[in-house]
Parts: C-alpha cells; sequence; structure tokens
C-alpha cells in the first residue's frame, strides 16, 4: 500500500488509500495505550458487534514509515468497498501525532478477518 496523496474528498470522506473511492467503512479501533516505553495494554474496540477487549493479546496495526513509538498509538481499521483493508494509524512520536497507513492488517501473528475478527 503507497502512501495516499490525501486522505479525504473535498465532502470529508475518508478515502481508501489502495483505489481512492470513498465507500469506506471502519469496523474495529485498536488502541496501545501506554505511557512513554512503557509496557502496553492493547485495547480492542470491534464497532459491529460491540465488544471490547483490554490487554488484547495481540498489537495494534503500526505506521511502517514511523513504526511503534514510545507512547500510545491508534488505528481505525476498515475496508472500502472493492475490500481492501485498511487501517488509518495514529502515532505519538517525539512529542508529535504522525498520521499513517499501516498495510499490514495482523493480530497475535495471523492476518486479521474483518468479518470474523480472533477477539
Amino acid at each position: 500500500m503507497s502512501e495516499p496523496e490525501y486522505l479525504t474528498d473535498s465532502d470529508a470522506r475518508l478515502l481508501c488509500p489502495e483505489c481512492g473511492r470513498a465507500s469506506t467503512r471502519v469496523d474495529q479501533v485498536f488502541v496501545t495505550a501506554r505511557e512513554e516505553d512503557a509496557p502496553a495494554n492493547e485495547i480492542i474496540v470491534d464497532a459491529i458487534g460491540g465488544d471490547v477487549v483490554t490487554h488484547g493479546r495481540g498489537q495494534a496495526p503500526v505506521d511502517p514509515s514511523v513504526g511503534e513509538g514510545r507512547r500510545h498509538r491508534v488505528a481505525l481499521v476498515g475496508r472500502c468497498e472493492e475490500q481492501h483493508r485498511f487501517a488509518l494509524v495514529l502515532t505519538q512520536v517525539d512529542g508529535e501525532t504522525r498520521l499513517g497507513w499501516s498495510p499490514e492488517l495482523s493480530y497475535d501473528g495471523a492476518e486479521v478477518d474483518l468479518d470474523d475478527p480472533p477477539w
């Protein structure tokens, strides 16, 4: 997945980073909660079923251009109607919030099936 030139269209609709379509949906939210360099508490919210998992086994998606960061990270995971999967990732790095995309959606070492998530 290449870095998109834009995140939204002129109507503020989130665009798929793979195909640029505005027909996207966000199904899960991952939060890596931690103080600087402390152990992480991985939190997952399933927006479809309403399930919430704390102290999850896996790790929130990572923006490869930034890495894990030293503090918290939030990832909005979804897909477009063409079934391209994406994660919009906000990472705390050096006192800044970096915005990027994660090309890999895995949880506890396995690919995430957004129709049947492992949590």
